[in-house]
């Protein structure tokens, strides 16, 4: 698994990069983060994810009706 988890962060890093050049790219110069504010903002973001939490709830509810 320790090859997985390589390549998988490789990806992400890769992923994450380019996610900030085109930020940079498409913002007006006075205001574009630094590469650190983008990530802390990343990060929270994807671990703040609106749509993983709809999904869950959803779940619960359905959950919940089949134990009905």
């Amino acid at each position: 698994t320790r090859w997985e988890l390589c390549v998988f962060s490789f990806l992400l890093a890769v992923s994450e990069v380019n996610a900030f050049l085109m930020c940079c790219f498409f913002r007006k110069p006075d205001k574009i983060p630094t590469l650190q504010e983008f990530r802390h903002k990343l990060a929270w973001q994807l671990i703040k994810n609106r749509w993983v939490v709809e999904q869950d709830e959803d779940k619960q509810q359905e959950r919940v009706l089949s134990t009905s």
